[in-house]
């Protein structure tokens, strides 16, 4: 907690997340940088899930973004493999 930079290497060592600051460093662009859906919830639904689930990542993002910079932050999905087919890109805002 605390350490935003810290935890951004993490995610980008040991989950291949690629993470980039926007110009003002105020917002970041999350990409799991995966070819699939990471979701169990997802992963356990026979048939096609629906691209609403990605409400419960943005939520999550959220959640461990504030953890880590003692705040509230914004999440926002603006990519996904559930909605489109490609790698999962969230806007993280409010750092």
């Amino acid at each position: 907690m605390g350490n935003l930079p810290s935890f951004i290497s993490f995610l980008e060592k040991e989950w291949g997340w690629e993470i980039t600051y926007s110009e003002d460093g105020q917002q970041l662009l999350v990409d799991e940088n995966k070819d699939f859906c990471v979701c169990p919830i997802a992963n356990n639904i026979q048939g096609k899930a629906s691209g609403k689930l990605c409400n419960c990542s943005e939520k999550f993002a959220e959640q461990i973004f504030s953890r880590v910079c003692q705040k509230n932050i914004n999440a926002k999905v603006k990519r996904s493999v559930l909605r489109d087919g490609q790698s999962c890109i969230y806007e993280i805002s409010g750092l």
